[in-house]
């Protein structure tokens, strides 16, 4: 009977159609892995995007083999639209069924079901994200997105570990909450103009709302420069006019304008555009060798394109690459080894608008080096970059690794032997793994 309990759990675990009864376990009082759903709009208009990021939170770093979440939504007021996984995440194979995806529109539903080969314990961070929705606004008025916690007799929220030879679900269940969106009014528009030295964002909304009395109309119009200062040098400015016209049935109309207008002239060095919603590029590493700097990164599968800012100068970027979609990587060649190099990324829509900007990033020109974005997590390159890196490491060893770091630049390129070897040597651990590449690269 223990055999096949045993193979239950197992089966359900890497299917991803949840996990045995906590009371069959016996493991109730484990249960600290908290599972939250966090929007970063809480506000849109029909047509808009919204993004909710799903965090998993492991403050004891239990060694995780899989994790499933089932979240309910309303198909009549939200469109899925796609599902994001981001590089760093312990969790890299996708449970899913070949062409299964992640939206049931019919029953309102959205899945995520994942595994990992590695260990998770071994991961810096006790927080991480799991992976990001993205919804459509079709709607109106207040909606909800929520935890099914259970269907069909399975637990249906999951983050598995094996305890006594049995597949566990450890997620505290009472933590699971729902959030709320505000959905309405017609979608925004923007458009670019530039004027000299100015660049002039315009945006402009509708608003309708009913009286008891009549009706009210409210239009309202915004003029300003991008936010993005630093990129593309252009001063804070910001022309609001506001319109307001009353009529109420029987009586005269009631016109009322008003106008506040603040205006700084900059210069700029690039064609300054609208930000859209979705994230610059993550995972940036950047490989400098001779006269060639290699930069790479995670897309995102909302953007058609990457630029890449760059310039010898912090703050301002003279020069401009366009890398289309889906390539993540791209090489400078014939880079004098002198001074120092700024690179900035944002990712681009088919429209030509720019999503939020990376960091500024500093490259030594003088110095064969790598630089990794994340400090606190220093994330897989390898697999982009030709180099020898692991995204396995703890905090006690993360000195060696930065040391280690340093000669990555003068080891060869990895070959599928080598690959192999290193995969083993990570089941023996991190620290074994550094000692084996610090030897070898003598």
């Amino acid at each position: 009977m223990r055999t096949s309990i045993l193979s239950l759990a197992l089966i359900a675990s890497l299917l991803g159609t949840g996990s045995i009864a906590p009371a069959m376990a016996q493991v109730a009082a484990g249960r600290d892995v908290v599972m939250t759903m966090t929007p970063r709009q809480t506000s849109v208009s029909a047509g808009d995007q919204i993004q909710v990021d799903l965090f998993l939170s492991n403050p004891s770093k239990k060694a995780l083999t899989s994790v499933e979440a089932l979240i309910s939504y309303d198909p009549a007021q939200l469109r899925g639209v796609s599902v994001t996984y981001p590089a760093q995440s312990p969790f890299e194979i996708n449970l899913l069924s070949s062409g299964e995806n992640e939206f049931q529109a019919s029953s309102g539903q959205a899945r995520i079901s994942r595994a990992t080969l590695k260990d998770t314990s071994l991961v810096p961070d006790t927080t991480y994200t799991l992976a990001t929705f993205v919804f459509e606004a079709t709607g109106s008025g207040s909606t909800s997105l929520d935890f099914i916690k259970t269907q069909s007799g399975l637990e249906r929220v999951t983050a598995n570990a094996t305890v006594e030879g049995i597949s566990t679900n450890i997620v505290d269940m009472e933590s699971l909450k729902p959030i709320s969106i505000t959905l309405g009014g017609t979608r925004s528009s923007a458009v670019t103009t530039t004027s000299g030295s100015t660049v002039n964002n315009i945006f402009s909304s509708n608003a309708n709302s009913n009286t008891s009395a009549g009706n009210t109309n409210t239009n309202v119009a915004v003029t300003g420069t991008t936010t993005n200062a630093n990129l593309n040098g252009n001063a804070n400015a910001s022309v609001v006019n506001t319109n307001t016209n009353t009529s109420f049935a029987g009586l005269s109309n009631t016109n009322t304008n008003s106008a506040a207008t603040v205006q700084t002239n900059a210069n700029t060095n690039t064609n300054a555009m609208p930000t859209v919603t979705f994230d610059a590029p993550r995972d940036i590493a950047i490989k400098k060798m001779g006269k060639s700097i290699s930069l790479y990164w995670s897309n995102n599968t909302l953007a058609s394109a990457t630029y890449i800012y760059y310039g010898t100068k912090a703050d301002t970027f003279s020069t401009r690459k366009k890398v289309l979609y889906p390539d993540s990587s791209f090489t400078f060649s014939g880079m004098p080894t002198k001074g120092t190099y700024y690179f900035v990324l944002t990712h681009v829509d088919a429209n030509g608008k720019e999503s939020a900007y990376t960091p500024m990033f500093t490259v030594d020109g003088t110095k064969d080096a790598v630089y990794y974005e994340n400090d606190s997590y220093l994330t897989k390159i390898a697999d982009r970059a030709g180099l020898i890196a692991t995204s396995v490491l703890t905090t006690a060893i993360s000195d060696q690794a930065r040391a280690s770091l340093a000669k990555v630049p003068t080891m060869p390129e990895n070959g599928p032997a080598e690959m192999l070897l290193i995969l083993l040597l990570l089941s023996l651990g991190a620290g074994a793994f550094w000692t084996f590449r610090t030897q070898t690269s003598r």
